[in-house]
């Protein structure tokens, strides 16, 4: 969920657009659900705080088979085809959470791993109910209630993820989990809709959730992975990180990632984050979800038999490289350039397209 403020403050510089004629071209930026009328012949399309819509750019690309768009979104595109009328180009997004909280926090307000007062291994906050998020806080309450920092505010926001829910109480996997449970609220904070915008969310890093458990569930806004339908099989571009994802790399926090797959090499590749934790993440690289989730499911029930002085001496000096990696001045740069490098690319095919018509 966003609000304009946050659009009007928090947003890639976009240099490129000084260099065009806005006059002919459409521009959709900053916006999470493109469903637009195409009135020019060109359009430029980018989403980066919300899920990224790239089956509504195909849609329109479709409909519109004489007009040329140009996507950008920080993600990877795998697999997945666009029509010969769509260009994709990766473009840096995700860093932006991040800039805001270098900008608006002193940066010795934000306390040292190793100075941490740790006393839980894991931490789960889940607003809206999601399928992954589902199996993450049965199995913290199963395996690790007493170990657990956890929350569970049992809302719907899209009656589908609820249907998505049901679907995993017929595999035999999860069977011993107690999926009662999840009709109750279990509440650690007063955390409520009017408080889910970016800028708010960005901030409360220093909340016990990452400031006094190690491992922390990031319990992304989009999980899914491979999608196969009949004869439709590919990738799903991704993985789309938001702030639930910086919080715990800045508090360092062990990163759990329970979102798309792939999150571990995004943040090593295209982030350059030095993740190198004790603990399997071979789970990451898994596409099919339920077969994922599963893996996530049995690590959680064995990382509870491992005791928290052990995780913590086996992981805490990577969690202190990663947090003062991103905490480092200048470290931020490297997106902006990154961008520009990018702008240049994206100028060359506008001149490309204007040429041709």
């Amino acid at each position: 969920m966003t609000n304009n403020k946050d659009i009007e403050t928090m947003q890639p510089n976009y240099k490129f657009l000084t260099e065009i004629d806005q006059n002919k071209i459409q521009l959709i930026l900053n916006t999470g659900f493109p469903e637009f009328q195409i009135n020019k012949k060109l359009v430029i399309i980018s989403t980066f705080y919300e899920s990224p819509r790239y089956n509504a750019v195909v849609n329109a690309a479709k409909l519109n088979p004489d007009t040329q768009f140009i996507y950008l979104a920080d993600v990877n595109n795998y697999d997945h085809v666009y029509p010969d009328n769509v260009t994709f180009f990766k473009y840096r997004h995700w860093y932006l959470p991040l800039m805001h909280v270098l900008n608006n926090i002193n940066l010795s307000q934000i306390p040292n791993v190793k100075s941490k007062k740790i006393y839980k291994k894991f931490s789960s906050l889940s607003y809206f109910r999601r399928q992954f998020r589902a199996i993450v806080t049965l199995s913290l309450l199963k395996y690790a209630a007493n170990d657990s920092i956890i929350s569970w505010h049992n809302l719907t926001n899209d009656s589908r993820h609820d249907e998505l829910i049901k679907s995993l109480k017929s595999d035999v996997s999860f069977n011993d989990l107690d999926w009662e449970v999840l009709n109750y609220k279990h509440i650690i904070d007063n955390y409520t809709v009017d408080k889910n915008y970016y800028k708010s969310n960005i901030l409360d890093f220093l909340n016990p959730q990452y400031q006094n458990c190690l491992i922390n569930f990031s319990n992304e806004t989009d999980s899914f992975g491979l999608y196969w339908i009949d004869d439709i099989r590919y990738n799903r571009p991704g993985p789309f990180l938001t702030e639930k994802t910086w919080k715990p790399l800045i508090s360092g926090n062990v990163l759990m990632s329970s979102g798309q797959p792939g999150t571990y090499d995004f943040l090593k590749n295209d982030y350059n984050i030095p993740i190198n934790y004790s603990i399997d993440t071979s789970f990451d690289n898994v596409l099919g979800d339920f077969d994922r989730i599963r893996q996530i499911k049995n690590l959680i029930e064995s990382l509870s038999t491992i005791k928290l002085s052990d995780l913590i001496d086996q992981n805490i000096d990577n969690c202190e490289l990663i947090q003062n990696t991103i905490l480092t001045p200048g470290y931020i740069d490297q997106f902006e350039l990154f961008n520009q490098s990018q702008d240049i690319k994206i100028l060359e095919k506008i001149e490309q397209i204007h040429s041709n018509t």
